[in-house]
């Protein structure tokens, strides 16, 4: 008669445990915040192995029902679900609140067939839009929507839709690889065994090796592995490339890229990577103190110019430009601007306009200002 420890799968989450000896085999119980599943070894004395957090809720007990060897919440959400005109994630005037942060309110459409780069510094919300959305950390105001339906704090079954991985995974450190991916096998309706055995050979996982005992690119591996093998319907990431080799990266890449080929997902990838980003993103998110400041499609960045101010400080810039924004950096001020280049297509190109790259793009919202008052000398000219 051990005691358990339960451990939500992402983060772990102790919880006292009841007494009662367990048979061989997959057990449930509801708390009033989580919903577990703990997989038992047989023999005389039955210990859980482990424990993972199949699905979140409220102080109202939901109860979840074992039907052969799957897990299923009451009322479940078709997988094949038509999500309407395209968006398959939708927030709305969503806000988190934290003391001294607040995320949003943010309103930002996941469309299926688009890989979303979501780019900020340090401590601008990436993480905590990517946890929201995920519904491991619930809102303070607004709401998350599937097409057109609305998305509760108890929707259990919402998180079949969802393949959520963070820059820092959490697993539980006595199970091995394959422990884990037993044990999430039992928890998807869409888990694809296949699947998930091609990615433990493709990222050399020693499936007996303990999670303990994994590095930190290890780690990222196998939560990746997760992530992915019950097929999500859209695919939320946060810094999904760190510690991993670079023929890894290029199957990843490969992997996600092709996951959107036929619009059966849409995934949101948080870097600090921009050539990751630039490799994968058919659409650029940029995120400022908790704020959406950027969105664009990435084939848009086109339109964009980046002007580098000279010595003097003067500089004519067309009229049919329309100014963005404007930073500073060591190599002096630089402005942003949308229209047309006509410049970029002349023999001798100028020195101070080149058409914006992603680096500018992140740069002048990353760090810069909307304010559209110059300092003297330099002015935009007429």
């Amino acid at each position: 008669m051990a005691q358990r420890r339960a451990y939500r799968w992402g983060s772990a989450v102790s919880a006292s445990c009841s007494r009662s000896r367990l048979r061989p085999g997959l057990h449930t119980s509801s708390s009033s915040r989580f919903v577990r599943a703990v997989w038992c070894s047989p023999g005389r004395r039955s210990r859980p192995l482990g424990c993972i957090c199949a699905a979140s809720g409220d102080a109202r007990r939901r109860h979840m029902r074992l039907q052969g060897s799957k897990i299923f919440a009451p009322d479940a959400w078709p997988h094949t679900e038509a999500p309407g005109e395209g968006a398959a994630l939708r927030a709305h005037s969503l806000v988190k609140r934290f003391p001294g942060f607040q995320l949003g309110p943010v309103d930002l459409d996941v469309r299926l067939g688009h890989i979303y780069g979501l780019l900020g510094v340090n401590g601008a919300g990436k993480t905590t839009l990517l946890s929201c959305l995920a519904q491991q950390s619930a809102v303070s105001a607004g709401e998350i929507l599937v097409g057109s339906r609305r998305v509760a704090w108890t929707d259990y079954s919402y998180r079949e839709l969802v393949g959520f991985v963070r820059e820092l995974p959490v697993l539980y450190e006595p199970l091995s690889a394959a422990q884990h991916v037993r044990l999430a096998a039992r928890l998807f309706t869409r888990w694809d065994p296949a699947l998930a055995e091609h990615w433990l050979d493709l990222f050399r996982i020693d499936r007996r090796k303990r999670v303990r005992h994994f590095s930190k690119g290890m780690r990222v591996k196998l939560a990746l592995i997760l992530a992915l093998a019950h097929q999500p319907r859209f695919l939320l990431l946060d810094e999904p490339m760190n510690g991993i080799d670079i023929e890894s990266r290029f199957e990843l890449r490969e992997f996600l890229q092709a996951i959107v080929a036929d619009a059966d997902a849409a995934i949101l990838v948080a870097s600090h990577v921009l050539q990751d980003v630039e490799a994968l993103a058919t659409d650029l998110i940029i995120i400022r103190e908790g704020r959406i400041v950027f969105t664009s499609g990435y084939d848009a960045l086109g339109s964009l110019a980046a002007w580098t101010l000279p010595p003097d400080g003067q500089m004519q810039i067309p009229p049919s430009h329309q100014l963005l924004r404007a930073w500073v950096d060591r190599r002096g001020p630089h402005l942003l601007t949308r229209g047309p280049v006509p410049i970029l297509d002349m023999p001798v190109p100028s020195t101070n306009v080149r058409r914006a790259s992603l680096e500018d793009v992140y740069l002048a919202f990353a760090r810069g200002t909307d304010d559209k008052r110059m300092a003297p000398g330099q002015g935009t000219g007429d």
